[in-house]
């Protein structure tokens, strides 16, 4: 299955917020796509984790897709938190 989430939510918040079942984001063998989650990156990968997520799953932020300036970051989740391109103008 693969499933698209908003990463920036206007109440605020990612990991207060009760628009994400976490459990259920965290099963295993599904794609999560969260767009626009480049400034909330570190909570939506601890939310996922703590949830079950393993930490070496495969992860990647595309800054700019499908334009000439486009950029990956592809890694392990936790070490994106950790290497994920800082928030910005550029989407991500």
């Amino acid at each position: 299955s693969c499933t698209f989430l908003s990463g920036h939510l206007a109440e605020g918040d990612v990991e207060t917020s009760r628009h994400f079942d976490w459990a259920a984001l965290a099963r295993p063998n599904q794609t999560r796509v969260f767009y626009m989650g480049v400034a909330h990156i570190g909570a939506i990968a601890r939310m996922l984790m703590a949830h079950g997520l393993h930490p070496e799953t495969p992860a990647a932020v595309v800054q700019d897709g499908t334009r000439a300036t486009q950029q990956v970051w592809a890694m392990d989740l936790s070490s994106l938190v950790e290497h994920a391109p800082a928030y910005g103008p550029r989407p991500g």
